[in-house]
């Protein structure tokens, strides 16, 4: 069976900063504004765009990556149009956790601007932005485990060891069989049912069982245990909207269940 611990905590210091790469400095509320720099060097003789207000660009330290402990930092390339709207971001560099570009480019798209000028004309122009994210205090992690699996392992990405362990928790699995296992592994899962206890805030242990078809399709799921009806429904919509590697019966693909055992408990 699999076994995973989710702690839920009170929420601890984390921060941001946002860092502008330009030639002059941004006017900013220093009382009020996130720690602001710079606006990318425009061309010659035109003005560059002003980031006018950072006090909604302030983001929300994703609740994931506050347990996982996430940090690092995302620089985003954005065009200002003429009408100083934003018309578009991409992610130059990664923090390295989709979960923080994600929440940088959301954060982003909630900035004022000013457009940039040229000749006393307003421009399209490009600008890029570092968002830092960091804890100032550790966050009451999240032991979340599933026997002794990591988490964002493929299962064709496990060790000799891993795979063993992984089958040790099937009942009276043959040698011959091999097991089912979620296709992108199973951090994605774990987080989104984690995400959903959050919400729910609810201790307990949540017992399911998914069958998987010889396709890798679920099923359907088995409750065996639930500590909240709710939480039960959204943690079953999780495990049927993914896609598993099927289990492998003397070689051939054939339908297995695959269990996860949710120890949700929460830290005060």
């Amino acid at each position: 069976m699999f076994n995973a611990r989710v702690f839920v905590g009170t929420m601890f210091a984390a921060s941001f900063a946002i860092t502008v790469h330009a030639t002059e400095p941004v006017a900013t509320d220093a009382a009020s504004a996130p720690p602001a720099a710079q606006p990318v060097a425009p061309p010659p003789n035109i003005a560059k765009p002003v980031l006018a207000n950072l006090n909604p660009c302030k983001p929300t330290y994703p609740i994931v990556s506050l347990q996982f402990e996430e940090q690092g930092t995302v620089r985003l390339q954005f065009k200002i149009g003429a009408d100083s709207q934003l018309i578009s971001t991409k992610v130059l560099k990664s923090s390295g956790y989709s979960k923080l570009d994600n929440a940088a480019v959301e954060a982003l798209s909630h900035c004022r601007f000013k457009a940039a000028m040229k000749d006393g004309v307003p421009i399209e122009a490009t600008l890029a932005v570092d968002y830092v994210w960091e804890l100032n205090t550790p966050y009451p992690r999240s032991t979340v485990k599933l026997g002794d699996l990591p988490l964002n392992k493929r299962y064709y990405e496990l060790s000799d060891a891993e795979k063993l362990n992984l089958r040790s928790m099937f009942d009276k699995l043959p040698d011959a069989d091999e097991p089912p296992y979620p296709i992108n592994g199973l951090q994605e899962i774990v987080e989104l049912i984690h995400d959903v206890e959050n919400m729910r805030m609810v201790a307990g242990k949540l017992a399911l069982d998914v069958e998987i078809d010889a396709n890798g399709r679920p099923q359907g799921v088995t409750v065996r245990n639930s500590p909240d009806r709710q939480l039960t429904r959204y943690a079953t919509n999780i495990l049927m909207s993914a896609t598993y590697k099927p289990a492998k019966c003397d070689g051939t693909p054939c339908k297995m269940s695959f269990p996860f055992n949710f120890e949700l408990a929460i830290v005060h």
